[in-house]
């Protein structure tokens, strides 16, 4: 059986963080639209707020 990663293995995974940080982005916005709250975004150093009706979630890969 092979040994876990260690921290240190896993932060040196780019692709792996990556997909998780992804993953954890589409949750939170489908968890956001579901329950009816806006999601603030921030451009050019601006919040930005998004309805939930006009989140668009990404597919999942």
């Amino acid at each position: 059986m092979d040994r876990p990663k260690t921290f240190s293995e896993l932060m040196d995974d780019s692709d792996a963080l990556e997909a998780a940080v992804r993953r954890g982005v589409r949750e939170a916005l489908l968890r956001h639209k579901a329950l009816g709250n806006p999601v603030v975004f921030f451009e050019n150093g601006e919040p930005v707020i998004v309805a939930p009706e006009d989140l668009e979630v990404p597919e999942e890969p």
